[in-house]
């Protein structure tokens, strides 16, 4: 291996690179780039600066002798091709930023008119600079373009071309999460630039561009023929920003393609296979990555997948990784060599998952869930069955992006409702479920709704209002996510088995068990925020204004509710306030009571007013008079709005009660609980019960 130091200039001097279909695209962020970007900007003149290194497979003649715009180049002008094995990330930052050099260049009001090869950045004119960076076009057939950076079979290449080298090609561009970052990394280099002008010159911009293609350094490796390149990617690609277990895994599909026996069929099947993997994963992260300012975790996905796929086995840790890399599809399961699929130290207890950051949870039985199943051989992996897992994989993708934004999809309205629910309570571990019931045909739309339904109450009545722990019930439920997918269970008996589960330590035939509950919000009130602090309060309240547009038979909502909406026009205000006025009325209305005392009232359920617009810091702590209807400047210009013109629950309020005062605290908080009797199918003992819940049992 060659260990001598190149400059970038050096790096693209004859060569042409293409990032393999087994790789992750364009992964690098704002704090990689400003690395990059203040490396260039206080590195000194004639001082070399080491960026890391390259690890360089040359293209066999059999694939580059197939790209039509490139072999022209290889042919004729003694070009060297070579697929980037490691250093993907610095050598696509080099080349985003050059393009923006280009941008910048192209721009500016001085070469305004003037040709390319009449500008010159030292010694070197701009159009030999795009030539040698960028492209080449045959100047006897300009159709045909030499690229000397891009991808294989992906939609990074095409975003390439067509969005950051904006050149005139008729190819559709198909976003994804790695378009986006490409994206994001040329805004950033423009704004940087730009800047950079701004405050010195344009002659130290080219000296700029100098030391990028001459001092930054590079060591590289040329990988020799018949060395294991996709163990190399696994283990060079895990020093930098680590790959995903779903990148890894695409990369390791790929490489059990390589595994199968040769032949004419055989070929044709193995190139078709590995055509579907790359499809797939084309598919999953064009879902994956369909919010590009939120995209969805790939590690929660492909954990979904497994529990979705494969027969579930309880373990801490990365459990699904471990299976998928290093049982499932490994070497030796291609190749016929038998191994077993999980020992017994796989059997121990499920993961724990923080449900809710800011609730306490506590142990609400000593049930010890955990998985039992017995020892199985593995079977070998044929390339039908890596056809069918990338399949199901690609097919879930759509799915697993649906249940997180429904408002997006063509589900029925009802689906959409209770899908929008579950997010906003926190759905849990219930995810893959959810998932399973809209990839099983069989499963109508009214028997999804009922599982929603008990799904809902379980995560309201289990987590929010008893504190159980967040794995309680986990291995039961994901092990019925692969049964409910596979057909071998009906829909009727999950729903079932998640209501005879809540039942059985609820005791909802009686009574609610309210010391759970209590205890919780005794922790909350220790605090200093009372129900302010419960996790499930902004939800609790929603369907109670949901609630109350039933009733009123009024469906335009005045709170707009949407998921992951940010900010949310949605706020709750303690109607008696939390510092009120000393000169106030609140103060001669609240005068009986303790500080220990008015402390519980303002943290109290019925205290708590959902409005429907961000009105709170404009209430502030005026009097009720004026929450309750609005207040007017002395020309009679209102400054804000009261309750009377807001949510169904602010107009409720306004109507209900001319004053504000701890019975009618106390009167509200009884009707809520009473609302989330009926709601959730729960029964308090009797009033007394209620008044404990609410913390005011100190009033007469």
């Amino acid at each position: 291996m060659d260990k001598q130091l190149f400059s970038m200039d050096d790096v693209f001097t004859k060569k042409i690179y293409r990032i393999p279909d087994y790789q992750r695209g364009y992964a690098w962020g704002r704090s990689q780039l400003k690395d990059f970007w203040d490396d260039l900007v206080s590195l000194p003149e004639n001082v070399n600066h080491y960026t890391g290194l390259l690890s360089l497979e040359s293209v066999p003649s059999k694939d580059w002798t197939s790209w039509r715009g490139e072999r022209w180049t290889i042919e004729k002008q003694d070009y060297s091709a070579y697929y980037v094995v490691d250093g993907q990330q610095r050598l696509t930052t080099f080349v985003l930023f050059v393009q923006s050099f280009v941008d910048f260049i192209h721009s500016w009001q001085e070469y305004s008119g003037v040709s390319d090869r009449d500008i010159y950045i030292a010694n070197e004119s701009l159009d030999r600079i795009i030539d040698k960076f960028l492209y080449e076009m045959n100047r006897a057939q300009p159709y045909l373009v030499a690229y000397k950076f891009g991808y294989c079979d992906d939609p990074s290449f095409e975003y390439l071309k067509k969005k950051i080298m904006k050149l005139d090609i008729p190819n559709s561009v198909e976003e994804t999460f790695y378009t986006y970052n490409l994206s994001k990394a040329k805004c950033f280099f423009d704004e940087m630039i730009k800047s950079y002008v701004e405050n010195n010159n344009i002659d130290l911009l080219k000296s700029l561009f100098i030391k990028a293609t001459t001092r930054f350094k590079v060591m590289i490796h040329y990988i020799d023929d018949g060395f294991d390149v996709y163990s190399a990617f696994e283990t060079m690609n895990n020093r930098g920003k680590k790959l995903s277990n779903l990148e890894l895994l695409k990369s390791r599909l790929i490489y059990l393609t390589t595994l199968y026996p040769n032949g004419p069929e055989i070929n044709d099947a193995r190139d078709q296979l590995r055509e579907d993997i790359n499809t797939a994963w084309k598919a999953v992260y064009k879902w994956l990555g369909k919010k590009k300012d939120a995209p969805l975790n790939d590690d929660e996905f492909l954990r979904a997948n497994w529990i979705l796929r494969f027969q579930f086995s309880s373990k801490r840790g990365n459990d699904y990784a471990d299976f998928l890399l290093n049982k499932e599809f490994i070497a030796r399961n291609v190749l016929g060599c038998q191994s077993l699929l999980s020992d017994a130290d796989d059997e121990c207890q499920g993961l724990s998952e923080n449900l809710d950051q800011n609730e306490d949870i506590e142990d609400l039985n000593d049930e010890k869930d955990v998985d039992t199943q017995p020892t199985l051989p593995v079977k070998i992996l044929s390339q039908e069955d890596i056809r069918g897992y990338v399949i199901c994989l690609s097919n879930m993708a759509e799915h697993w992006f649906y249940s997180n934004y429904p408002e997006d999809s063509d589900y029925t309205d009802k689906e959409k409702l209770w899908l929008d629910r579950l997010n906003h309570i926190g759905i849990a571990y219930f995810r893959p479920l959810v998932v399973a019931s809209f990839m099983n045909n069989e499963i109508s739309e009214g028997d999804r709704i009922r599982l929603f339904e008990e799904i809902e109450r379980f995560i309201m009545l289990a987590f929010r209002m008893s504190g159980a722990y967040a794995t309680y019930h986990q291995n039961e439920i994901n092990k019925k996510v692969r049964k409910l997918y596979a057909k071998e269970i009906k829909v009727n008996a999950v729903i079932d088995d998640i209501h005879n589960q809540v039942e059985k330590w609820l005791k909802a035939e009686t009574a609610f068990d309210t010391k759970p509950f209590i205890s919780k919000m005794q922790r909350l009130y220790a605090d200093g925020n009372g129900y302010y602090a419960w996790g499930a309060l902004r939800y609790v309240l929603y369907e109670y204004e949901r609630h109350l547009t039933d009733e009123a038979d009024d469906h335009q909502m005045l709170v707009e509710w949407q998921v992951k909406a940010e900010p949310r026009k949605i706020s709750i205000e303690h109607i008696y306030p939390q510092n009120p006025e000393t000169s106030s009325e609140w103060n001669n209305t609240f005068a009986d009571y303790s500080e220990e005392e008015k402390s519980y009232l303002k943290g109290s359920l019925g205290n708590m007013l959902l409005l429907s617009i961000s009105k709170n810091s404009k209430l502030q702590n005026y009097d009720y008079e004026d929450k309750k209807n609005g207040k007017t400047d002395e020309n009679g210009k209102s400054v804000f709005k009261g309750y009377c013109e807001g949510s169904h629950s602010e107009t409720k309020v306004a109507k209900d009660y001319d004053s504000w005062t701890a019975n009618t605290i106390l009167s509200r908080g009884l009707s809520l609980l009473s609302f989330m009797e009926e709601r959730w199918n729960i029964k308090f003992v009797d009033e007394q019960s209620k008044k404990d819940v609410l913390f005011l049992g100190f009033i007469k």
